[in-house]
């Protein structure tokens, strides 16, 4: 029989548990971007409802783990699983840096077009003032 705790099992199966969310989150990230992309914007809302709470379990998870390490500050996980976990995470902020880009360019977009339908608005005005025969008019004052 070993002396050694039974914390690191507890702790493999929280980081299974967290690589697990990871992929479900960037799953998520993925189809958001997919959605945002192709202007699904009926879509995009419900989206990041879900990934906002697959974040926080994965938040939950973490803190978890962290909570698991013993007080000297020994390594609960293997340096395999610590660099696999590392590894999903840069990957997912990355993507997440990457959907954000995208959301904000998309959002000043729409500014954009409204500017432009102001334009256009202004310019039909003014077409639609010279396109009407003054001779047309009927003087309705009395």
């Amino acid at each position: 029989m070993s002396n050694q705790p039974t914390e690191p099992a507890g702790a493999d199966a929280l980081a299974a548990e967290l690589l697990a969310c990871y992929a479900a989150v960037r799953d998520l990230t993925a189809r958001l971007r997919a959605a945002a992309e192709s202007g699904q914007t009926d879509d995009l809302e419900a989206l990041a409802d879900e990934r906002a709470a697959g974040v926080q379990t994965a938040e939950e998870l973490l803190a978890a783990l962290i909570a698991q390490r013993p007080v000297s500050g020994a390594a609960v996980l293997s340096p395999a699983l610590t660099d696999q976990l590392e590894a999903e995470l840069r990957a997912l902020l990355s993507e997440d840096e990457q959907v954000r880009v995208l959301l904000s360019s998309q959002a000043q977009e729409v500014p954009r077009q409204l500017a432009e339908l102001r334009g256009a608005h202004r310019g039909l005005g003014g077409y639609q003032r010279t396109a009407i025969d003054p001779s047309e008019l009927v003087d309705r004052s009395g």
